[in-house]
């Protein structure tokens, strides 16, 4: 007999808390303290969000090799979990139009100060 898993956070709830609490030079205290405010629950409802969010990201149209022709399965974690803090409107962009995820194309496309991902089509880094 199998246990289910914790359910996943509403995705309008988990999209809040990721806008909501933008991380200030790296700082992810705001998002931390939110989680923890909701207790245990939430954060493991939380964590079942991102883990879906990142695994509909993890294919090799996400992928591509890093400035040394190579991209290590930490790297791609991590750019992909940069498309997910940078908010909603940039993750859905990437999932209509799939592509390599570098890191600086994420960090310029998908800026919070500038029109989310304006701009941003397939063929353009």
């Amino acid at each position: 007999m199998t246990c289910p898993g914790p359910q996943a956070l509403e995705p309008d709830t988990f999209w809040a808390l990721i806008e909501g609490t933008a991380p200030v030079d790296g700082d992810t205290r705001a998002l931390v303290d939110a989680l923890v405010r909701g207790g245990a629950g939430a954060v493991l409802r939380f964590q079942e969000r991102l883990a879906l969010l990142l695994w509909r990201l993890d294919g090799p149209a996400y992928a591509g090799a890093d400035e040394e022709g190579y991209l290590s399965p930490d790297r791609f974690l991590y750019r992909r979990s940069h498309v997910v803090s940078r908010g909603r409107t940039c993750y859905e962009t990437y999932l209509a139009e799939p592509r390599p995820i570098p890191m600086e194309s994420a960090r310029t496309c998908c800026s919070r100060r500038a029109r989310p991902c304006s701009g941003w089509r397939a063929g353009r880094t």
